[in-house]
């Protein structure tokens, strides 16, 4: 049987489209089908990688909030004594007893104990409507209030375990005697000590030749310290002389030695900290000095060199400033400006630093520092590593003095 020309091409065509779907369905087919199982493993692998990177960020913000959070407690507690060092607690007191020139007798410790301090809330309540009352006896809901009343109180009696905290103190009674101008510069002593002392009683009698005597109760408070904070009040060093040669000998000290020293102090405008990355707090600390509220701080932590932006300017003889790491700035709205009064002549600033603890250790700062006064910025680096500087101002513009301790 002969088939013409067009049934061949018929069936030229049949074969051919029977080979090409042979072909899609063994092959391509096959291949699309492994092609989309990746596309569906791509997908899932791309979602592991963003979940893997958000946990990572989410794991970097905990770390350099739990840093932060260090430097806080580390502040607040520096205000406290970190135990309750009778000795030296006696020898501090003595030394503010000599320098006021009053006559102090320390006649009884009292403590360690310890203290609940519980932080005073306002204590609001409903008043009872006379209708209201009625009303519910009425309706039988005295049940309902009843309960309420009880989880009431079993909410109140948590809030004030909450609002509870518990602290070491111990308490300290002298006896003193003197004038008055004296009593004044040892209470002052006690306000500028480095560590929180509260006076808790204080009595005066007038004497004749215009002395004074009198008792004052001084209570100490004491918190641990974490173990990445070092305080030198616990440490003792016994190669000292303390007290008298002569214990029944007495003098006065004269301390104009002490208060020409105290007049050469360089009172600090603002601090700042810069730290190792490998180290419990973070990499960059600034703010106004004796602000223990930490309203005025700002913070970084970078395992590489951190750029830090200070400005200061001034207007019509009221000086201002702002500043700003790659992660806060202070003030938050940077356009705006927060006066200061300068301590000094000078604005000054004072940063503590380390030396690099290894070669990988890479971390520090780049300070910008822009001076729009006509004052002269003084900038003190502390502990910074000779060789290789952890502390480094760069780009800054008018009067800066930079000296290296």
């Amino acid at each position: 049987m002969k088939l013409s020309k067009r049934e061949k091409y018929l069936l030229l065509i049949l074969f051919f489209t029977i080979l090409i779907a042979m072909y899609y369905k063994l092959v391509i087919n096959g291949q699309l089908e492994k092609i989309n199982n990746l596309e569906q493993t791509a997908k899932i692998y791309r979602a592991k990688v963003k979940s893997v990177k958000e946990e990572l960020e989410s794991e970097a913000n905990q770390d350099i909030e739990y840093k932060i959070l260090n430097e806080k407690i580390v502040n607040l507690s520096s205000m406290l004594l970190p135990e309750m060092f009778q000795e030296k607690i006696i020898i501090s007191i003595d030394e503010m007893i000599k320098k006021s020139n009053i006559n102090g007798n320390i006649l009884s410790f009292n403590g360690p104990n310890i203290d609940i301090i519980s932080r005073e809330v306002e204590n609001k309540e409903n008043d009872e409507y006379l209708m209201k009352k009625l009303v519910e006896d009425y309706y039988n809901l005295n049940e309902k209030v009843n309960k309420d009343t009880e989880n009431k109180n079993e909410s109140t009696k948590t809030d004030d375990k909450a609002n509870e905290s518990k602290i070491e103190k111990m308490s300290l009674d002298i006896f003193y005697t003197g004038r008055y101008e004296n009593l004044i510069k040892f209470i002052d002593l006690i306000q500028n000590y480095d560590k929180k002392l509260l006076i808790k009683n204080l009595n005066i009698i007038r004497n004749s030749n215009n002395e004074i005597s009198g008792n004052i109760k001084i209570d100490f408070f004491a918190v641990p310290l974490l173990n990445l904070v070092y305080d030198d009040f616990t440490v003792w060093n016994f190669e000292e002389n303390y007290g008298k040669q002569n214990p029944f000998y007495s003098s006065k000290v004269d301390t104009r030695i002490e208060k020409t020293n105290e007049s050469n102090k360089v009172s600090y405008d603002f601090a700042m900290n810069v730290k190792p990355y490998n180290s419990d707090l973070p990499t960059v600390t600034l703010g106004k000095t004796n602000d223990f509220q930490r309203k005025t701080y700002v913070y970084a932590d970078n395992p590489s060199v951190e750029d830090v932006e200070i400005y200061f300017s001034e207007t019509k003889g009221k000086f201002f400033y702002k500043y700003k790491t790659g992660r806060d700035k202070y003030p938050r709205d940077f356009n705006k400006w927060v006066e200061f009064n300068p301590l000094s002549n000078s604005i000054n600033i004072i940063i503590y630093t380390h030396k690099r603890n290894s070669e990988n250790d890479m971390s520090g700062v780049n300070i910008k520092l822009y001076n729009e006064t006509n004052k002269r910025v003084f900038i003190k680096i502390v502990g910074d590593d000779r060789y290789r500087p952890r502390v480094n101002v760069v780009g800054e513009s008018g009067l800066v003095d930079i000296v290296r301790d």
